[in-house]
């Protein structure tokens, strides 16, 4: 598929509202963000958003003004650090705490001894990607 067929397929599943432009393709049960298939490779809705603007996102987050996990609409989404995104976090009273304890990060570690990560992303409600941070110690290394 080329860059045009991805965008027509792109706007196709965006709802836009006076605000928002709701994603209406498949979504993460968990997290709420949007996913779109290019080349065979799976992108956040979101991130596919700001590549289709021109904008080059190699290495850096996409985050939301808005808040709103399922809004892809440029004009409220900003490239950042991952500094910036919790800067963002913290300035709107989202950041500080972590979804887990300790105490939980050590039993999701057993439960991905007999589960697969996406079950163990569900039941401890975070993101696939996070979950993977967890399993290979690169995020909770002390846990």
């Amino acid at each position: 598929m080329g860059i045009e067929q991805c965008r027509e397929k792109f706007q196709s599943l965006i709802n836009k509202t006076h605000n928002c432009w709701l994603w209406m393709g498949n979504r993460d049960p968990v997290t709420g963000y949007g996913r779109i298939v290019f080349d065979r490779k799976m992108y956040l809705a979101h991130r596919m958003a700001m590549l289709l603007e021109g904008e080059s996102i190699d290495g850096l987050m996409v985050c939301h003004k808005c808040d709103n996990p399922a809004c892809v609409n440029p004009a409220h989404l900003f490239i950042g650090t991952s500094k910036d995104n919790l800067v963002d976090m913290a300035t709107k009273g989202r950041g500080g705490s972590s979804k887990l304890t300790p105490l939980q990060v050590a039993a999701l570690r057993v439960d991905l001894q007999t589960m697969s990560v996406q079950q163990v992303a569900r039941k401890y409600g975070l993101d696939l990607s996070h979950t993977y941070k967890i399993k290979r110690r690169q995020v909770w290394v002390g846990v």
